[in-house]
């Protein structure tokens, strides 16, 4: 095997996991919006590394070798320099809010940091194209491969090395490749050497190497870490999870502190803990709107379903009042563990209880597979805060408060059972859940409702409770006696005539004249658009006003959001695409007047350029549109990113790598992989979804398989556009593989910022149909460069 293909894999392995442990990262010092901000500087910086080597092309080939193993030092290098930028550069998100001057410079000063690590990978990449571009269909492969491994493996090692230990592995992979590319012994062993120093310091330092806690700005962690209480530290790869010690509970920090769970300490004595329920709840429940169903559930040998059990809480309040079996699923598996070893005897063995089933996994994938039927399914805040899982901001993807979601909840619950969620923005929720019950054929949906809300104070999580028969008076009146004023009621099913929400909201059916008035996004949310918090509609300060169903909570929440420029939930895409017509000119007139490329005159050069235009948009889309898609299927989010990750592209790599085995070239059968990808499309969109939603399999291993089987043609036949373009430009002037590649990156960039916005709009289907077109359009040139003369 080459020197250069092994080094192009260890070069794409550590930048693709480089992204995605500083987005982890991001997750927890900041928010999960700002961890889009890697994605997007890397990929800019993969363009602008094209730019670079456009203008300043490497003359003498027989100097290659030599600029890869220096360039490889300096990409370790900037990689080291992570550590000192997260930990003594001075940025705060707050910055932007004393001062825009002040603001954006520590912000670009920052950003400028973690962007040159990529920009190096990014001209490695870029001198390896061009100087191989007549090989470039192995080439890639080798790329591609080392991409979709670098997906994977941050799944095993994130949890005992920590993001710091991980960004010390991929320093040492780097001084290893400098080693590989070195010319002489000294400098071989040299790279080498360090690598090793590198790669084993992580696995030898006792606790994690720390990394981000000057830019920590979430006050709650900041404030637990000064006061030295924080007793439990682990990177699971959901969410990086501290747990503080109170006094007479323990804190769980999810990603810093985006979300909090309590585990209070409690001796197993549920008859003693009842009796001093409700009065002292908030000893040993968040409220007591945490076990408000289970209270009307007592004693009935009733079976509970928890979603996100956390701490335990819910399942305690189940417990407390004599439920016969509780299942309950958490997606972080590092906390489920801690319940069941380090805080088992401080919890009162909670979740460790006969009756009680608590287990790591996905909340719908769990209900879609059990055959229970339950008297109450409880869900109390949950959503992940990791941008990895789940998206970013306002625009990150909830799956269980969606039309779907709301009705595989009836389909589990029995005849006269209890849905019970605790979420903000419950007019939403009202929306989504009665578009649910109208598709269900059922009616009535209001006699089944009831909406407690705090009395005069921001509640994000109001309690929602669903029942499958309606609502009498006595139950009514003893949820009354338990709340003792302590919650108001917004929703009566028994006497509407002062509820908050009026009967349209009910009818599954909200009038559009409603929907135009609110001023957020209320109307139904689906699977294919599932973007619940995607709220704004204006950048305006939202005023209480109960004609417009603007309470406080809501009012205060998105209020809460807003900046003196662009409000925190949409400031990474508001970014993304100001960047985006930045860069596009930059890297179209740059090149164009500054290099030899840009000014020499070869046949076909606009439609080259449109051509990795499209590849670049294109793969992102269908990329990104197919990790949603998938991600209820299988079921685990971070199983689900990393499998379609390294699905399309070890998939696509093979395509490049069989290109050439398969006597595709641009003068020969060019159009062959289009028309598998446009194949492929058609199948996809006419029985893709049909498929996934009947495809009922009980085994996250045979998911997973089948998963990976459906996706590798696609990524066969996606993988090979990108070099036969290649080797066309192996016969155009110095610098064009290098334009080439700047503009694919940033395209792909353009892409993902288009897969987001559109299919908020049009949704997940609509979107693929964007893909297509991008594909076509690339035919379309592909076409004609094929008839260019020089063409070989």
């Amino acid at each position: 095997m080459k020197r250069y293909n092994i080094g192009i894999l260890l070069i794409a392995f550590a930048v693709l996991m480089l992204q995605l442990v500083l987005i982890r990262l991001l997750d927890v010092i900041w928010h999960s919006n700002m961890g889009y901000l890697v994605i997007t500087l890397a990929l800019f910086s993969f363009g602008v590394s094209g730019v670079y080597y456009a203008i300043n092309p490497l003359k003498d080939k027989e100097h290659f070798y030599k600029v890869m193993s220096r360039l490889c030092f300096m990409y370790a290098a900037s990689i080291g320099l992570i550590f000192v930028s997260f930990n003594y550069l001075p940025f705060r998100v707050a910055y932007f809010e004393q001062s825009i001057f002040w603001g954006l410079s520590s912000f670009l000063i920052f950003f400028f940091s973690l962007s040159l690590p990529f920009f190096f990978a990014g001209l490695l990449t870029t001198v390896v194209f061009s100087a191989k571009a007549k090989n470039i269909q192995l080439v890639y492969f080798y790329d591609l491969v080392g991409a979709g491994l670098g997906t994977v493996a941050i799944i095993p090692l994130i949890e005992p090395l920590g993001v710091g230990g991980i960004v010390l592995v991929l320093m040492g992979v780097n001084l290893v490749v400098a080693g590989i590319f070195a010319g002489v012994p000294w400098s071989r062993w040299l790279g080498y050497g360090a690598g090793a120093f590198f790669l084993i310091l992580p696995f030898a330092y006792p606790g994690y190497i720390d990394l981000g806690k000057h830019v920590v700005s979430k006050r709650a962690i900041v404030e637990a870490r000064d006061s030295d209480i924080i007793e439990y530290e682990v990177w699971d790869p959901i969410s990086k999870i501290d747990v503080a010690d109170l006094g007479g509970r323990k804190h769980i920090y999810y990603d810093g502190g985006s979300q909090s769970s309590y585990v209070y300490r409690f001796d197993g004595d549920y008859d003693a803990l009842r009796a001093l329920m409700p009065d002292y709840a908030t000893s040993h429940f968040w409220e007591r709107h945490v076990i408000v169903s289970h209270y009307l559930k007592q004693d009935t040998d009733q079976t509970v379903m928890v979603l996100g059990s956390a701490g335990g809480q819910e399942i305690k309040g189940a417990l407390t009042y004599g439920a016969r079996h509780v299942d309950a699923v958490e997606l972080v598996g590092s906390v489920v563990e801690l319940m069941a070893t380090e805080y088992e005897e401080y919890s009162g063995g909670v979740t460790t209880h006969p009756n009680v089933n608590n287990q790591k996994g996905e909340g719908r994938s769990f209900l879609r597979h059990t055959e229970l039927q339950y008297d109450i399914v409880q869900i109390f805040s949950n959503h992940t805060s990791s941008s990895i899982a789940s998206g970013n901001g306002a625009l990150s993807t909830n799956y269980l408060q969606t039309v779907e979601a709301y009705k595989l909840y009836f389909n589990s619950l029995k005849d006269d059972g209890i849905l019970h969620i605790n979420h903000h923005v419950y007019p939403r929720m009202v929306v989504t859940a009665a578009r649910a019950w109208k598709e269900m054929g059922r009616e009535d949906f209001l006699k089944h409702v009831i909406v407690w809300e705090a009395a005069g104070a921001r509640d994000d999580l109001p309690a929602f409770l669903i029942k499958m028969t309606p609502w009498t008076q006595e139950e009514l009146d003893k949820m009354s006696a338990f709340f003792a004023n302590t919650r108001q009621l917004r929703v009566n099913p028994i006497d509407p005539s002062n509820n908050y929400l009026p009967a349209e909201f009910f009818t599954g059916d909200l009038p559009q004249e409603i929907i135009d008035q609110v001023p957020y996004r209320i109307s139904a949310v689906y699977d294919n658009d599932p973007y619940f918090n995607f709220l704004r509609k204006s950048q305006d300060w939202l005023e209480v006003d109960a004609r417009n169903y603007t309470n406080k909570s809501i009012a205060d929440l998105m209020n809460s959001q807003l900046t003196n420029t662009v409000s925190n939930d949409i400031i990474h895409m508001v970014f993304t695409a100001g960047a985006s017509v930045f860069f596009c000119i930059a890297f179209v007139f740059v090149p164009l007047f500054k290099s030899e490329v840009g000014r020499a005159r070869w046949e076909n050069k606009v439609p080259t350029l449109i051509y990795f235009c499209c590849l670049g948009a294109g793969f992102i889309i269908y990329e990104l549109v197919l990790i949603q898609k998938f991600l209820l299927f299988i079921g685990y989010p971070l199983y689900t990113y990393g499998l379609v990750l390294f699905s399309l592209l070890f998939s696509a790599g093979l395509g490049s790598y069989c290109s050439e085995l398969l006597k595709i070239s641009p003068k020969n059968r060019w159009s062959w992989p289009f028309y598998g990808i446009f194949i492929y499309s058609v199948l996809w969109l006419t029985l893709g979804n049909w498929f996934l939603d009947s495809a009922a399999i009980d085994s996250m291993g045979l998911r997973i398989l089948v998963s990976f089987l459906i996706l590798v043609p696609l990524g066969f036949v996606l993988g090979m556009p990108f070099p036969l373009g290649i080797v066309y430009l192996s016969n155009k002037p110095s610098g064009g593989v290098a334009w080439a590649w700047a503009m694919n990156g940033l395209f792909t960039v353009f892409g993902g910022v288009i897969a987001v916005i559109v299919s908020i709009f049009i949704g997940f289907n609509n979107t693929l149909l964007i893909a297509f077109a991008f594909y076509a359009l690339a035919y379309i040139c592909s076409l004609k460069l094929s008839k260019d003369p020089s063409n070989g």
